[in-house]
C-alpha cells in the first residue's frame, strides 16, 4: 500500500474541486418550503411625513452635521427666476451643454443670473418650514451647511 503526505494545499484541492461546478451544468431548483402565510403584494414604498418636533424627537442627542440647498428647500427662488427670465433666451439660461454656448450667449447667462443673485433677491420667499428646520439645528448646536 502506497503512502500520501496531504499537505494543507491538497486538502483544500479535495474540498474545493468537488464543491466547484463547470458552467456548462445546471444548478437544480430551490424547493420551496411549503408554508400558509399569505403573499403579501409588494407595493411602493411610502414616506410618511413628520412634524418638525418628531424630528427633534429622532435626532441623536449629539450634535450632527445638516446641509441644505437654498433654492427650493429654504427659499421658494421661482418668483425671482420668473420676474427676469422674460429678458432672457430659455436656452441660453438654461444650456443643454455650457460649452455649446457661444461667447455671446456665455455672456448674457452670467448676466442673468449674476442680475437673479443681485437684484431679484427680494422676490424669492423664504419657506417657513426651512426657517423652523434651521432654527431646530441651530440651537441643538448642529454643524448647519447651506449650499447656495
Amino acid at each position: 500500500m502506497r503512502r500520501f503526505r496531504i499537505t494543507p494545499a491538497l486538502l483544500a484541492l479535495i474540498l474545493i474541486v468537488p464543491a466547484c461546478r463547470s458552467s456548462t451544468q445546471t444548478s437544480t431548483p430551490a424547493r420551496r418550503a411549503p408554508t400558509t402565510a399569505a403573499v403579501i403584494p409588494l407595493t411602493a414604498p411610502k414616506a410618511a411625513e413628520i412634524t418638525v418636533e418628531q424630528l427633534e424627537l429622532l435626532l441623536p442627542r449629539r450634535p450632527i452635521v445638516v446641509g441644505f440647498d437654498v433654492d427650493d428647500t429654504l427659499i421658494f427662488s421661482a418668483p425671482a427666476f420668473n420676474a427676469l427670465q422674460p429678458e432672457f433666451d430659455a436656452d441660453v439660461i438654461r444650456p443643454k451643454v455650457y460649452a455649446a454656448l457661444t461667447p455671446t450667449q456665455k455672456l448674457k447667462y452670467h448676466e442673468f443670473w449674476n442680475r437673479l443673485n443681485s437684484e431679484y433677491d427680494d422676490r424669492s420667499v423664504p419657506k417657513q418650514i426651512g426657517k423652523r428646520l434651521l432654527d431646530l439645528h441651530l440651537a441643538r448646536g448642529d454643524d448647519v451647511w447651506i449650499h447656495l
